[in-house]
C-alpha cells in the first residue's frame, strides 16, 4: 500500500515531472547553443500540455515554436528537443523509447530543393547557391548529433538521410557514411516492393 501511495501521490508525480522537464530544458539549451539557433541563450521549455517548445523572451514574453523565425531555427529547436528527449529517456531505468533516432533531410533548411557550390561544380540541376555559412550551419547540426552520441555514451544511434556533401560532416566524431543511394539503388530496394 505504501508503494502504491508513493507511486500515485499527485505532489510527487508533479515534482518528478518538473524535475524531468528542467533537465530536458537544460539539454535543449545545450544543443540549441551547439546548433547556433537565434537567441540560444534564452531558456527553452518543453510544453507537454501543448506539445511544443516555448522560448522565454525579454520582459516575460513567451515565444512558441511556430513564432521563432526561420526554417533553420525551427529545425534547430526540433533537433535540440529530440536529442534532449532521447537523452532523458536513455537515463531512465525502464524506458520503452527506442535507442535510435531517424532524421530525414536535416540540411533542407539550408539547401532547399537543390544547390550549387559557390564557384564550384553543380551538385543539383537547380541554380541556387550555398554559402559557407549554410555549410557551417549543417556542420553544427552534425556536431549536435555527435554530442548526443557522446553524452549518451554511444547508447543513442542516429541515422541521418540527407543529400548534402561530405564537407558538411567530415571530421566530426561519431559520423560515418554508411551508404550512398543513387539512381536505381534505394534504401527500400525494388526487389522488396515485388514481394
Amino acid at each position: 500500500m505504501a508503494d502504491l501511495r508513493t507511486a500515485t501521490n499527485a505532489a510527487l508525480i508533479e515534482s518528478r515531472e518538473l524535475d524531468a522537464l528542467r533537465g530536458i530544458s537544460d539539454a535543449i539549451g545545450h544543443y540549441a547553443r551547439i546548433l547556433g539557433v537565434e537567441n540560444a541563450e534564452r531558456k527553452a521549455n518543453l510544453d507537454v500540455r501543448n506539445l511544443t517548445v516555448v522560448v522565454e523572451g525579454a520582459e516575460g514574453r513567451r515565444d512558441f515554436l511556430w513564432e521563432i523565425g526561420s526554417g533553420a531555427n525551427w529545425m534547430g529547436y526540433h533537433i535540440a528537443t529530440l536529442l534532449a528527449l532521447h537523452e532523458h529517456f536513455l537515463n531512465l531505468k525502464d524506458s520503452a523509447v527506442p535507442q535510435f533516432l531517424f532524421l530525414d533531410q536535416t540540411s533542407q533548411a539550408f539547401f532547399p530543393g537543390g544547390y550549387k557550390k559557390e564557384g564550384g561544380k553543380t551538385a543539383r540541376k537547380e541554380e541556387s547557391v550555398i554559402s559557407s555559412e549554410d555549410i557551417d550551419r549543417v556542420r553544427r547540426a552534425f556536431a549536435a548529433l555527435s554530442e548526443a552520441v557522446k553524452r549518451t555514451e554511444k547508447r543513442l544511434q542516429i541515422v541521418v538521410l540527407k543529400y548534402a556533401d561530405e564537407e558538411t560532416w567530415q571530421g566530426i566524431p561519431h559520423v560515418a557514411l554508411v551508404e550512398r543511394w543513387r539512381k536505381d539503388d534505394f534504401l527500400v530496394t525494388a526487389g522488396w516492393l515485388k514481394t
